[in-house]
């Protein structure tokens, strides 16, 4: 049997003195007693304030106390009989008990272990945001509805880039290298040239010689822009990029416009432009805020172009002989071969015809993806480290803020439906039992 502890010897001190232990408890705790002078004094100390104890007078019970009790004991029963009162619960509160036992949950394990989780909780997300503010990719922010990699508000070593909704970020997905005419191509074919993040001179008229437009005629090229501008008021320069393009005989394909979560609204455009009048229509959209991006593409579709058209000439001297020998056919057997292979000929020629109306419409008219984002006070990278630090921790006490309220929303989504089916069940038990109770009376 292994040697009691002096806590357990104290907790059974009283029922030692009272006679109340079994035989063995008994024996250990003596045998713990004779080589304890603490608790053998704590035993005496308790020995000696129980014969106080018992040496004091006794004190009647005041005349009419029985009765006072049985009337006290008869109207709780009654209240209890009429609902008034659910059983196990006190007639009277204290509020000192109420505190005291408040205080008592908090200083409980349970409290202090989610305490201490909600703790980690709030830190971790902190150190994310700060993380995520200062560019490293940290996964999970994306479904909390933050945005993710280029940002607004967000600075890279050697620039600010800005994208959006709608949008292709400038200069992703692709990798530039020389190719035989001198210029630049992507690995997805377009070739062309881009800006360096945050400059303030875009490409000009004289540039877009290196993107083809002074090539020989015949040439089939396609001329895709992206344009990222910060702008005071980005209602109006949306307005003014519009009426623009509109100016310039071109159209408003998509327009999204949305809050950034700052408090400031973006706006996201996809714009279709006469390509002889890109160059005018971009120095007029640079002039809309300050020209945080911008980078123009060209890819030259002219070989396939040539290839569908061969292809279409050679259907379509196919279908005339088809129809010669669909002329001379005499047999129901024959006619009914060369209808097939003359549907077959019609249908590719029709394909074809409409590949090419597609390129002729994208050559025509370029493509111009606008964003338009309010300024962000950042520090740029000629900033001191500590300005930068001071603009990233109030930055990650943003980010904090909207990831929080980002977590209520989506709690509140989830425990809503419960919440109210928990109530609907509880309005029906309290119905039944009050239809049950209305019976038994």
């Amino acid at each position: 049997m292994s040697p009691m502890s002096c806590r357990r010897a104290g907790s059974l001190l009283s029922a030692y003195l009272d006679g109340e232990l079994d035989p063995r408890t008994r024996l250990s705790l003596t045998e713990h007693l004779d080589s304890c002078a603490a608790c053998r004094s704590e035993l005496e100390a308790l020995r000696a304030t129980a014969a106080l104890v018992r040496d004091l007078p006794r004190e009647e019970l005041p005349e009419g106390f029985h009765s006072a009790l049985l009337r006290k004991v008869g109207a709780a029963a009654a209240a209890v009989s009429r609902g008034a009162v659910r059983p196990g619960r006190s007639l009277t509160g204290s509020p000192t008990a109420f505190w005291e036992g408040l205080i008592a949950g908090l200083r409980g394990r349970p409290f202090r272990v989610v305490a201490a989780a909600a703790a980690v909780v709030v830190l971790v997300l902190w150190a994310g945001s700060f993380a995520f503010y200062l560019g490293a990719d940290v996964p999970g922010f994306e479904l909390l509805g933050l945005r993710g990699k280029g940002d607004v508000g967000r600075f890279p070593e050697g620039g600010y880039t800005a994208s959006g909704p709608g949008a292709e970020p400038p200069g992703m997905g692709s990798v530039a290298a020389p190719d035989e005419h001198g210029g630049t191509k992507s690995a997805d074919g377009l070739e062309g040239t881009a800006s360096p993040s945050g400059a303030d001179d875009g490409l000009g008229a004289g540039d877009f010689g290196a993107l083809g437009l002074d090539a020989a005629p015949g040439r089939q090229i396609i001329l895709t822009a992206h344009l990222s501008l910060a702008c005071e008021d980005v209602a109006a320069a949306k307005d003014r990029a519009v009426a623009a393009v509109e100016s310039a005989g071109g159209f408003v394909e998509s327009l999204t416009y949305w809050d950034d979560g700052s408090g400031g609204r973006s706006a996201s455009m996809v714009l279709r432009v006469p390509t002889e009048r890109l160059a005018e229509t971009l120095a007029q959209l640079r002039s809309l805020g300050r020209l945080l991006s911008e980078q123009v593409s060209r890819q030259d579709i002219t070989s396939r172009y040539i290839d569908i058209s061969a292809r279409v000439n050679n259907l379509r001297q196919q279908e005339q002989r088809l129809l010669a020998l669909l002329g001379r056919a005499e047999s129901l057997s024959d006619i009914l071969v060369l209808e097939n292979e003359l549907a077959r000929v019609r249908t590719e020629i029709e394909r074809y015809e409409r590949t090419l109306r597609s390129f002729d419409e994208q050559v025509a008219m370029s493509t111009v993806h606008l964003e338009l984002v309010p300024p962000k006070e950042t520090p740029g990278p000629g900033a001191g480290l500590w300005e930068r630090i001071a603009a990233a921790f109030m930055q990650s006490l943003l980010w904090l803020w909207n990831a929080a309220q980002a977590l209520l929303v989506f709690l509140a989504g989830l425990l809503a439906p419960l919440a109210v089916l928990g109530l609907l069940v509880w309005l029906g038990v309290v119905v039944v039992r009050t239809r049950r109770r209305r019976a038994g009376m």
